[in-house]
């Protein structure tokens, strides 16, 4: 006789039960027909069996299950479709020619046996068929433990197999991957986990760089900057023995022909012209630079140096448009493993070959393809997750109505056992969490009469300097909606300033309305948080009549609820970071 699984496969197809088996209701289906051989109602199998069909989408609805049900059981039977649909022919009556003791045919050992089956399978008074049947439900049971123990050591096998590959298939196959998710689930934090080689996995020779910071200032000009990491692939550590230098020395050697050491200065004032550095801004101190400057040179660092891994975040924060489009085209032709942890979609749909998703339940799951297609197989895979949760929930609740329904019945009292063991076996299957999204609107300001900003003929110079700009004009009302665009250093952040009061203009006039009220979120805002407070702490210093319970409805529209505004700000991602500034100006 077929077993449940051949049954299935003979009726369905293999498509067919895949979908059952993701579905999370395979086993639980296979447990209905295997009661039905074991001797119960075929309509009540097949009443069950029917709606969860439906369900799953196997059958487009009930009058589409009927005859799916009905081939199930012909195949369990061993008989045809039509066979079984076709009425029984009547028994042959046959006449016995003599008297026939029918108990002188058990033998003595087939009663022993029978009698210790019983002993062991249930009571005394219980009949041969009910035996047979509990010792087939105890295979049965032996065989799904077996079984799901296969499948945990699979998906176990799974989870090995993609750390190996995290940590392995990057370095043999030139990957370029991009890391998302929300502020503060920790991509940080796994890259700097990687660069310090805390991962198993990752070898220990292995070359990995994480910028995690600007250059400090210095009177080295910026191309000797970066010129100088040549030169610190060259030095031994003082403090290392003989043997260790050595083997240093050897490693530098292979680098420098890597990376061709006489064309260096010649490849370190392309990368730095890339980044927006000419000829002259080459030529200056590191230490007559902002911040978000030094940050350009640390970066043009790690492009020189070129490791085996290089680990970039937020790499487009401290760029403008024409340098992060040459730093997607330089990144594109990169021939080593690369990990970028960035929020600027386009720039990861140019550079990466996959993304790494983490996710807010501590999980990072690998989709192959740019950030375009990660969110239509993300989709796909929410949409395919909640599918088989409703399924394994319609599941249940037929099994617990069963049970319910049978507890108390002494012939069904096997089955209902059955169900609860089903029911305990069954994997939950779990719920993929969905990315926080952040909602906030600015609180609608008092109406202002036009014009509520004017600028005329405007122009501004730092003492000793040429002027950045002059002769700007410029009137603004309530519905303006303005962009200021250019090339770093031309002038942009200074015009704000002279809008916003903190500058003077050298010439010209700036007028504000009197009602007027300016908020600024500044590229370096992070700068201007006392990062030894809380976020709580910081508003209550800005805001001292707030009270605390507004401030943290305030801090939590800004996705910086719970024990995120008690934290020290230091220990905030940089997202979170930006949350607080951007929330201290609304």
């Amino acid at each position: 006789m077929p077993t449940p699984r051949e049954a299935l496969l003979a009726t369905l197809g293999e498509a067919g039960v895949a979908t059952l088996d993701e579905a999370g209701v395979g086993e639980y289906i296979e447990e209905l027909l295997a009661d039905a051989s074991s001797g119960e109602a075929d309509e009540d199998v097949a009443g069950a069996v029917g709606p969860l069909l439906v369900d799953v989408g196997v059958a487009a609805d009930e009058a589409a299950a009927e005859p799916l049900c009905a081939a199930l059981l012909a195949a369990l039977s061993g008989t045809s479709e039509a066979a079984a649909a076709a009425p029984a022919p009547a028994p042959e009556l046959r006449t016995l020619g003599a008297a026939v003791n029918m108990l002188a045919l058990v033998t003595a050992d087939e009663e022993q046996a029978v009698a210790e089956v019983a002993k062991d399978m249930g009571p005394e008074d219980e009949s041969e068929e009910a035996v047979a049947r509990r010792f087939k439900q105890a295979r049965r049971a032996e065989k799904q433990l077996k079984r799901a123990a296969r499948r945990e050591k699979a998906i176990n096998m799974q989870r090995e197999e993609f750390m190996r590959e995290l940590t392995r298939e990057p370095v043999v196959l030139h990957w370029r991957g991009g890391g998302g998710g929300s502020n503060g689930v920790g991509k940080t934090t796994f890259l700097k986990f990687l660069s310090a080689h805390r991962f198993d996995g990752v070898p220990a020779h292995l070359q990995i760089l994480h910028i995690e910071q600007e250059v400090p200032s210095g009177e080295a000009t910026v191309l000797e900057t970066v010129l100088a990491t040549d030169e610190g692939e060259a030095d031994a550590d003082d403090a290392a023995d003989e043997a260790e230098r050595v083997a240093r020395l050897g490693e530098v050697i292979e680098r420098l022909e890597e990376i061709d050491s006489a064309s260096a200065p010649g490849r370190a004032g392309a990368i730095l012209a890339g980044l927006g550095f000419d000829a002259e801004m080459q030529a200056r101190p590191t230490g007559s630079f902002s911040g978000g400057w030094r940050m350009r040179v640390a970066l043009a660092r790690a492009l020189f140096v070129a490791p085996d891994v290089l680990l970039l975040d937020e790499p487009t924060n401290h760029l403008d448009l024409h340098a992060v489009l040459w730093l997607e085209t330089y990144l594109q032709g990169w021939d080593k493993t690369l990990v970028v942890v960035s929020h600027a979609r386009s720039f990861l749909n140019r550079v990466v070959s996959d993304i790494l998703h983490f996710s807010g339940d501590k999980k990072i799951v690998r989709y192959k393809g740019d950030y375009d297609k990660f969110e239509i197989s993300r989709a796909e895979a929410l949409r395919a997750n909640e599918a088989r949760r409703e399924a394994q929930d319609k599941a249940r609740q037929h099994m617990q109505s069963f049970i319910n329904k049978f507890r108390a019945s002494a012939n069904r009292a096997a089955m209902v056992q059955s169900r609860i063991k089903a029911m305990n076996r069954m994997e939950c299957v779990a719920e993929i969490l969905e990315d926080p999204s952040l909602r906030f609107a600015f609180p609608p300001p008092e109406p202002i009469s036009s014009p509520v900003l004017q600028v005329v003929d405007v122009a501004f110079s730092y003492p000793g300097k040429p002027a950045l700009f002059s002769r700007v004009n410029l009137g603004l009302d309530m519905s303006s909606r303005v962009a200021l665009v250019g090339p770093n250093g031309i002038g942009k952040s200074t015009l704000l300033k002279v809008i916003i009061g903190d500058l003077e203009p050298s010439r010209g006039s700036v007028t504000r309305a009197a009602r007027l009220r300016m908020g600024r979120f500044s590229q370096h805002h992070v700068d201007q948080l006392d990062l030894s407070l809380t976020a709580l702490e910081a508003f209550q210093r800005q805001f001292p009549a707030a009270k605390p319970l507004e401030i943290r409805a305030h801090l939590g529209s800004m996705g910086l609820g719970g024990n995120t505004a008690l934290q020290k700000m230091s220990t905030l991602s940089g997202g979170q970071k930006s949350r607080v500034a951007f929330a201290q100006i609304m």
